[in-house]
């Protein structure tokens, strides 16, 4: 991940993105959207996450965050961590789901072909952060 990705401020405030593997337009069933809000709640109230704005689009989503109690590098390493075995679940199990067939091997073949051979891979690598009390920031 390139270093001017990072949190470098444990106080900051930053923009941060997180995407699914392939742009794959998950979030369009309520289910997985309400599955990331109950976690962002569950982040907010035990982990100290701090939302000041957040959006849910069809394959990522944008917040504005800040931390109190732990470092956003752990929350977000924990956050995709947790959200991909539940979404996993969720896409295995639905009876439902018209794009099982194609969503599995997609996230499969990710994991597989990632650095670290994972069995599944729902999210990117990384995340995109962006620090929001800098002066380009404000420049921009």
């Amino acid at each position: 991940m390139p270093r001017a990705y990072r949190f470098h401020d444990p106080n900051g405030i930053y923009f941060v993105t997180l995407t699914l593997t392939g742009w794959v337009d998950l979030f369009i069933r309520p289910r997985y959207n309400d599955l990331i809000v109950d976690n962002l709640k569950y982040y907010q109230i035990e982990q100290g996450l701090r939302l000041q704005a957040w959006v849910i689009m069809t394959s990522h989503l944008h917040m504005i965050v800040r931390s109190t109690d732990k470092p956003l590098s752990d929350i977000f390493r924990n956050f995709k961590r947790h959200t991909s075995a539940r979404l996993k679940d969720m896409i295995e199990d639905q009876p439902g789901e018209s794009r099982k067939e194609w969503l599995h091997p997609l996230f499969q073949n990710a994991g597989l072909a990632s650095r670290k051979h994972h069995a599944w891979r729902l999210w990117q690598d990384g995340y995109l952060a962006i620090s929001l009390l800098t002066d380009p920031f404000y420049r921009r």
